[in-house]
């Protein structure tokens, strides 16, 4: 299933343009996780026709799916701070806990 965020106080789209910083894929891709770099979260914005879907990307598993290159779909990459999405409550904290303890 995975992580996504979901603000309550504004579209998702809205949201990451204003808090996020967008990263190239190879960024994305490469993405170094587990050596301590918890301050920020690196996310995908899945362009999936009906709606936008604003994935997290934990784990080198989950980079790799979110950043296949065969996927037509149209996305863009940025990290975002782990305390932005605490302070705007855009995700459960249950999935906050386990993503600072992850990543």
């Amino acid at each position: 299933m995975g992580y996504y965020i979901n603000p309550p106080n504004m579209p998702k789209e809205q949201w990451i343009m204003r808090y996020g910083v967008k990263i190239t894929d190879v960024e994305f891709r490469t993405w170094r996780f587990g050596e301590g770099n918890k301050e920020w979260v690196p996310c995908c914005l899945v362009d999936n026709g009906v709606f936008h879907a604003l994935g997290v990307a934990y784990s080198k598993e989950e980079a790799r799916i979110f950043g296949n290159t065969k996927d037509a779909r149209p996305n863009a990459y940025f990290r975002v701070r782990m305390t932005q999405i605490r302070k705007d409550r855009a995700m459960p904290p249950e999935d906050i806990t386990y993503l600072e303890k992850v990543l």
